[in-house]
């Protein structure tokens, strides 16, 4: 019995507009979104989004934005991603507020099935942080948990690639 994969891709998610070419690498706020394929309109979504992210909003990384995502969301599953995504870091930054209202306009796009709260646990900090406060929003919003893990390969010895890749 085979297995089928899950084609999607962690983006790079630009605080703003991603036609905005200021500031530097570091001073240049993006945060992290993850996109999964549900079906054939999902994956020629995510090809739109990668696609546009580097040749409309690339500047130090490829940017996608929010008028992007509501362009493009059908047929995609979409979570928080790792404390570098922007809930988290509204949460992080004392703005509860901010963070819950951002889950809900994304509980809203991606719709209530295709939208999840992720909690990773690599023994950080800010990342209890993030997964009390992902629990007491799980349970006002409805919107789901998912447990995930911070992965980029499969065996130690591809360490080595991945440092290449970067």
């Amino acid at each position: 019995a085979g297995s089928n994969g899950i084609l999607g891709c962690e983006f790079y998610a630009a605080g703003g507009s991603r036609f905005e070419k200021s500031g530097t690498e570091f001073g240049n706020k993006y945060y992290h979104l993850v996109l999964l394929a549900k079906d054939v309109e999902g994956w020629r979504n995510l090809v739109q989004l990668a696609s546009l992210a580097y040749t409309e909003g690339f500047y130090y990384k490829p940017l996608i934005d929010d008028e992007l995502l509501e362009r493009f969301s059908r047929g995609l599953v979409c979570s928080t991603a790792c404390i570098a995504g922007e809930v988290p870091q509204l949460i992080l930054g004392g703005k509860a507020e901010a963070a819950e209202r951002k889950i809900l306009h994304w509980r809203e796009l991606f719709g209530k099935d295709s939208f999840f709260l992720e909690i990773q646990d690599h023994g950080m900090s800010e990342e209890k942080t993030v997964n009390r406060a992902f629990v007491e929003l799980s349970r006002r919003t409805g919107v789901p948990l998912v447990a995930t893990n911070d992965m980029h390969y499969l065996e130690r010895e591809d360490a080595v690639a991945h440092d290449a890749m970067l």
